[in-house]
């Protein structure tokens, strides 16, 4: 595996292939948090236990009005290692640790997503692939796994199952919260984002 498995490559390629596929939800990337204006000088700072690598939230009209759908993205990737070997200077590339990352996209779920997504480098071995799968479904049901495949494309391995814990009025906070003044480190927000109409 080379250097397009790292955590910063894997971030840029699932913004890239999200924000292509989903043109009319909203995007932020590396989301910490938000804050509010006290008074004239003064910010009060509402941080996350762990931030959103990659968030989208999705509006769909229902019957019964719009429904709002937040959607939390947990990226892990290869760890560089550089090193000396026989005197010379050598960069090899350690993949993630089996399961790593699937706390973090739990506190997602905690933080009010209702989909939590894993994103890692497609395991090298199947059996890999499957004990992850069973490890998932037999501790950690909600949270979905993708995989970067060598190909560079992004499989949905497991789909995420929905937190039943999220509730719309949360996630309405939340998001305005974030237009308001988020802290993060990219946006992309549709007209109905902007128009606050959700």
């Amino acid at each position: 595996m080379s250097e397009q498995f790292t955590e910063g490559k894997i971030h840029s390629a699932l913004w890239d292939y999200l924000t292509k596929s989903y043109e009319q939800d909203c995007f932020v990337s590396n989301w910490k948090g938000w804050s509010y204006r006290v008074g004239k000088s003064q910010r009060e700072k509402t941080f996350f236990y762990r931030e959103y690598d990659v968030a989208r939230f999705h509006r769909e009209q229902q019957p019964y009005g719009i429904e709002l759908s937040l959607y939390g993205y947990e990226v892990k990737g290869y760890e560089r290692i550089r090193g000396k070997l026989k005197g010379e200077r050598k960069t090899t590339y350690k993949p993630p640790a089996f399961g790593l990352g699937i706390e973090q996209a739990l506190l997602l779920l905690y933080q009010g997503a209702d989909f939590a997504y894993l994103v890692i480098p497609e395991p090298e071995l199947e059996s890999d692939r499957n004990n992850l799968k069973e490890f998932c479904e037999k501790f950690a049901r909600n949270i979905g796994t993708i995989f970067l495949t060598e190909h560079g494309t992004f499989w949905e391995f497991r789909k995420a199952e929905k937190n039943l814990h999220a509730t719309e009025d949360r996630k309405k906070k939340m998001l305005t919260s974030l237009i308001a003044g988020g802290q993060l480190r990219d946006i992309k927000m549709p007209v109905w984002c902007k128009k606050q109409e959700f």
